[in-house]
């Protein structure tokens, strides 16, 4: 697979849902055990659910927009355009899809962002008997928190909800297109950075907490699931840009949202401690 390779329409579409339906069945094993266990959800469970309605919102945006998104991305692709081929209504397809991946991004971000959250405060039950520990929580919550309004400040926010002409002359530029390169870089590093933060949380708990062998696996579990979001982020900001050095907002779309379904896949973690 090339860096300037992309998928199709339908199997773009097609994975979406399938990574929605594998992750509702999750979600949905996850909340039940929990209620089955303690008769109530906590908050880390309330996360989980409101990230997977996110991630279902992000599932339908793009399914709302990817027709306008795929013809918008032939035409800027092509070294050469025939006028008489470009739709009468390309401003209007322009407009729609930029909006609705501008929508797709934060819903699809915020998403995440409650996914991360949610190890978080489910780790706060875990060795708070310890000062240390208890310290460290308060850091990697406000790092999260802080990770995430830094990722939503890397959105070009202008190129996303701009007309044709502005499209055209700014935002398709060398430096515009670097910039954006730029602004990818940013919002993977936080992405990892929160999600390291994460690890060592874990990590802490591992060794200061007196916990049994089934708790301590179910631990490096979370670890190990959590280190491959990472590697899904490295992906991401990999196979992102083509070797035209575009970033190519299908690919970004799918990876985002397959980090959500593989952060939404942790059904069994409240049981097993």
């Amino acid at each position: 697979m090339t860096r300037n390779s992309t998928i199709d329409e339908v199997t773009f579409v097609t994975i979406l849902w399938v990574c929605q339906t594998i992750s509702f069945f999750f979600v949905a094993i996850r909340l039940a055990l929990q209620y089955h266990v303690d008769r109530k959800w906590h908050t880390s469970d309330i996360m989980i659910l409101v990230a997977w309605l996110f991630s279902l919102g992000n599932g339908i945006t793009w399914s709302a927009v990817y027709k306008q998104m795929y013809q918008v991305i032939s035409l800027a692709k092509n070294s050469t355009i025939d006028f008489s081929e470009v739709p009468a209504n390309i401003g209007w397809m322009q407009r729609r899809y930029l909006n609705g991946q501008l929508s797709a991004y934060l819903i699809s971000f915020t998403g995440l962002w409650l996914i991360k959250l949610s190890f978080v405060f489910f780790f706060r039950q875990l060795g708070n008997r310890y000062r240390a520990q208890q310290i460290l929580w308060w850091v990697v919550l406000v790092l999260v928190i802080g990770c995430y309004g830094g990722t939503l400040g890397c959105l070009d926010y202008k190129c996303e909800m701009s007309s044709l002409e502005y499209s055209i002359e700014v935002c398709a530029t060398a430096g515009a297109m670097h910039s954006q390169q730029v602004r990818l870089r940013v919002a993977t590093t936080l992405d990892i950075l929160s999600d390291a933060a994460i690890i060592i949380l874990s990590g802490n708990v591992m060794w200061r907490a007196r916990v049994n062998l089934t708790r301590k696996l179910a631990l490096i579990g979370v670890s190990f699931l959590t280190a491959f979001i990472i590697i899904i982020a490295l992906l991401r900001l990999f196979l992102s840009v083509s070797d035209m050095s575009i970033i190519d907002p299908i690919w970004l779309g799918f990876w985002n949202a397959l980090e959500i379904c593989v952060g939404e896949l942790t059904p069994l973690k409240r049981r097993l401690l």
